[in-house]
């Protein structure tokens, strides 16, 4: 899969670097990780979050900190499953990250998703015409899932 072998060139990770952000994964709220520097986003797993405004508010405030301007990121995600209640909260953060692409940072959207689960496929569709910014849906095998899953693991 050309994406996840772009990304694993592209990912560095130093835990003590002030440029990196990493949310561990827990069954509410997906692994976050990101990397001012390098201009990339992961974000993955699913969305049952009890307090999802700070969670996202921790995100955008990473992105958009004075510290270390981000002119270019490109976001990966791989969303499992998402609530009712998170739903509100995830388009509020996509209406954040589109308002960020309108002031001039350049950003690419990857929504990863299972090609046998459809309800990933419809989430991805709804979001790529809520969002302005470019935007690329990939259907994943079962094995590619579990090379990305594999990655995922070791950041």
């Amino acid at each position: 899969m050309k994406y996840l072998s772009q990304l694993k060139d592209l990912v560095t990770v130093d835990t003590n670097d002030e440029h990196i952000l990493r949310i561990e994964r827990t069954d509410k709220i997906p692994f976050v990780f990101l990397n001012r520097r390098e201009g990339i986003l992961i974000f993955f797993g699913r969305l049952l979050g009890a307090s999802p405004n700070d969670f996202y508010r921790s995100i955008l405030d990473f992105i958009d900190s004075p510290y270390g301007d981000i002119s270019k990121i490109t976001i990966y995600f791989r969303v499992e499953y998402i609530n009712t209640s998170s739903s509100k909260a995830f388009y509020d953060f996509l209406k954040s990250l589109n308002a960020l692409f309108f002031s001039g940072k350049e950003m690419n959207i990857l929504w990863f998703q299972d090609g046998d689960d459809p309800d990933p496929y419809i989430d991805g569709e709804d979001l790529h015409y809520f969002v302005k910014i470019p935007f690329d849906i990939i259907e994943l095998t079962q094995d590619q899932i579990k090379e990305l899953e594999a990655f995922i693991s070791q950041l």
